[in-house]
């Protein structure tokens, strides 16, 4: 029973770690996407 907890934290850390990396890739992702818009505005004549 003890070796099934441990497996089950390591595991639950591991979901924790990837699923903060995910979210920390969408967070880039979403501050990138503005500038993008603003820059083909800006590059847009008139």
């Amino acid at each position: 029973m003890h070796d099934f907890r441990q497996v089950l934290s390591r595991s639950t850390f591991f979901a924790s770690a990837l699923s903060a990396g995910m979210f920390a890739g969408w967070n880039g992702a979403l501050a990138q996407a503005p500038d993008a818009a603003e820059e083909k505005a800006a590059a847009r004549p008139g």
